[in-house]
């Protein structure tokens, strides 16, 4: 995402103390696919890329993150839904909403 886009979004939905960081390939001056800056952003979180979860809805991004050793996650997105088949294959997982992922309380 564009860095300004994405913090203003953020802060317009009051997401951003749910985060410690926000890293952008864009300022890192790399490809968001590139393996590297999925590895730099582990780098600068001080974690290994095992310890790390990609969230993206973007098939070339989510094979970067794989390339990098990272469990990745593709999301739904209207404007990649021709690539969905491309996303099941390379995704650990894939979900159409974050609700997916909430524990299923029983009735």
């Amino acid at each position: 995402s564009v860095p300004a886009h994405c913090r203003s979004a953020l802060h317009h939905l009051k997401l951003e103390p749910f985060f410690q960081r926000v890293i952008f390939a864009q300022e890192l001056g790399m490809e968001k696919k590139n393996p590297e800056t999925f590895l730099e952003a582990a780098r600068l979180m001080g974690v290994s890329p095992a310890e790390c979860t990609v969230f993206d809805d973007s098939v070339e991004a989510c094979r970067g993150a794989r390339a990098a050793g990272m469990r990745v996650v593709g999301v739904y997105d209207p404007y990649f839904a021709a690539t969905e088949e491309a996303m099941r294959q390379v995704c650990h997982r894939y979900i159409k909403s974050f609700k997916e992922l909430l524990p299923q309380i029983p009735e």
